[in-house]
This record gives structure tokens, C-alpha cells and sequence, in this order.
């Protein structure tokens, strides 16, 4: 004759029947849910997070819970088949019983966005200092800081310096220091540059004057325009390197121009 071979479960419900136990055909029933949502996270969560895991570890717990309980009722059951305390009172087990539940995994907040105020500059940066000025301006300058740091030097004809100057001497001198090139005598150097009217005139443009009495129309005399109605030239052995007032009458008479060298 064919053995027939019975699965636990069926086993437990034979026994469950057998016993009159609805409380056993309950457990069966609650533990076979149990296993079957174990297997189904188990199948559906592939990559398990923590809180995934934790779910599965929870349900499988409330079945080995279960499944205590099913065989301690068994024994009970068989061991004292007079006390039917539980068969008689179905739902004093089942109301303490733990509800499965699924713990839906929430999608975290949302980042909240901080208004930071500007932090301050580590150092405060120090202005920047004024533009130079236009370099016409800058050159006058020039000129007229080399020209007055001659100021009372002697007088000598034919002399160009460092201790002694006659006038073009003087001129071409403080124009050479600067890295400026003019004619020697004060004759060339009245056609040299660009001619600059009288009411036009800025500090380092070069004055021509004829002193000579013989000959007022020929240039002999050069200085340098300061700026303010004042030059500055190389007079005379008596006087050597002086500031003038340009118009003094002297030079207003024997003026023949003004050339300017440095646009």
C-alpha cells in the first residue's frame, strides 16, 4: 500500500480539528500570511535599505512568535485534553495577537535652503590711488622741476652746465635731462617744436626774445614759461638763473614767440 505523506501544516490542522481548536486553524492561518508577505518583500526589495530589512526582520519575529505560541497549544492541548479553556474562548489569544503592519518608507525632506548673509572681506582693500595726469601735464611738470632746481646758478656765456649756463644752455640742458633733444642755441631752437600763441601758453613752453638793441628782430634769448605770468631763464652774468615776470615791459617789447616742445 502507497504511504501518504502529510506537510506540517497539514498536520497542524488535522491536529487543530482533531482538538476542535479554531484557535489553531487561526494560528496556521496567520503564520502562513506571515510567510507569505515575508517572501513577497523579499522578492520585491532587491536592494535592501535599512528600513526595508527591518520590516522583513519584523514579520519574520511576529512568526517565530507565532508559530511558539501554535506549538505550546499543541502540547497543552494533547498533554491536558480536559482543559479547554482556550478552545472555549477563541478570542482571548487572538485579541493580543500583533498586527502585521508594513512600514511605508518615506522619501526624506525636501533640503531647506538658507538664506546665508555675504560674508565680510577678509581684508579691506586699500583705494586705489588717483590717476596720473595726462602726460602733457605731467611733462610740464617736469620741466618746470628741472628748471627751478637750477634756480641762481651762475651765469657764463657759452656755458651748458651742471654749475654755470648762458640762456639756450640753461633751455637745452633741462629739456636734455628729460630725455628731450633741442637745438643748441636760442636761434634754432625758436623754429624748433610747434609755435604757441600768447594766450595759449602752458608751463614749459620755451619764450624767445631779441634783447639786443642793435638788432630787435633777431632772436637771442631764450627762457622757460612757469606758468602763472613767470619764466624762468638764465639772465645775465649778474644775475644768473632767475624767475621773471613775463610781463615786465622789458620782455613785452623784445618778445618774439613761444614754441612748444613736449605736445
Amino acid at each position: 500500500m502507497k504511504k501518504v505523506t502529510y506537510s506540517p501544516t497539514t498536520r497542524y490542522a488535522t491536529l487543530g480539528l482533531l482538538i476542535g481548536g479554531g484557535v489553531v486553524i487561526t494560528l496556521l492561518w496567520y503564520i502562513q500570511h506571515l510567510q507569505t508577505e515575508i517572501d513577497q518583500l523579499k522578492q520585491t526589495y532587491h536592494a535592501q535599505s535599512i528600513e526595508q530589512t527591518q520590516t522583513i526582520t519584523t514579520l519574520q519575529t511576529q512568526k517565530s512568535t507565532l508559530e511558539g505560541l501554535l506549538t505550546r497549544k499543541l502540547s497543552h492541548s494533547l498533554c491536558h485534553p480536559s482543559d479547554n479553556t482556550l478552545v472555549r474562548q477563541p478570542n482571548h489569544h487572538l485579541a493580543t495577537l500583533p498586527t502585521p503592519t508594513h512600514t511605508t518608507q518615506t522619501p526624506p525632506p525636501a533640503p531647506t535652503t538658507l538664506a546665508v548673509p555675504p560674508l565680510p572681506p577678509l581684508y579691506q582693500e586699500a583705494p586705489l590711488p588717483a590717476p596720473p595726469p595726462p602726460s602733457t601735464s605731467y611733462a610740464q611738470q617736469l620741466i618746470t622741476q628741472v628748471a627751478k632746481s637750477k634756480l641762481d646758478l651762475p651765469y657764463v656765456w657759452g656755458a651748458e652746465g651742471p654749475n654755470c649756463y648762458d640762456c639756450s644752455g640753461f633751455t637745452s640742458q633741462v629739456f636734455k635731462e628729460l630725455g628731450v633733444w633741442i637745438p643748441r642755441t636760442s636761434r634754432s631752437q625758436s623754429s624748433y617744436g610747434r609755435a604757441i600763441s600768447k594766450s595759449k601758453l602752458q608751463s614749459g613752453d620755451l619764450l624767445f626774445f631779441a634783447t639786443a638793441k642793435k638788432d630787435r628782430n633777431r632772436v637771442n634769448h631764450v627762457g622757460i614759461y612757469l606758468g602763472d605770468g613767470r619764466f624762468i631763464h638764465a639772465s645775465s652774468a649778474k644775475k644768473g638763473v632767475v624767475i621773471t615776470p613775463f610781463d615786465t615791459p622789458f620782455y613785452q617789447a623784445c618778445y618774439k614767440g613761444a614754441r612748444r616742445i613736449i605736445n
